[in-house]
């Protein structure tokens, strides 16, 4: 009976510890969920020299958004330049131009003229 006891004690223990591991890894499952998703977006506009803050390049798009990239590629840094390009929003990052939405281009590239 002891024997028994001790069997079925050990195979409790092993099915808590199971269940625990499995409520484990769902919150695990639930906690990446719950990150933002990339928030890609594709945009055509004008490049602007925005003489704020010691000034900076923002993009204007032809919806009339205000793109403020982090890392506007040197090829289209050119005040009145069309571009086209693809752009991830990354609003939840802290900026100081506070002149429009923060992105950072995946790509840009001119418009034919």
């Amino acid at each position: 009976m002891t024997q028994r006891l001790g069997s079925i004690l050990i195979i409790l223990t092993v099915l808590l510890l199971g269940a625990a591991c499995t409520r484990e890894r769902a919150s695990l499952k639930a906690a990446e969920l719950k990150e933002e998703p990339v928030n890609t977006f594709s945009f055509i506009g004008s490049v602007t020299y925005v003489p704020l803050e010691g000034g900076f390049f923002g993009i204007v798009t032809d919806d009339g958004d205000r793109l403020d990239p982090v890392n506007l590629p040197a090829s289209v840094k050119q005040d009145g330049l069309r571009i086209r390009g693809q752009a991830r929003n990354i609003a939840a990052s802290i900026g100081f131009h506070m002149w429009g939405t923060r992105v950072e281009i995946e790509w840009a590239e001119p418009l034919p003229h």
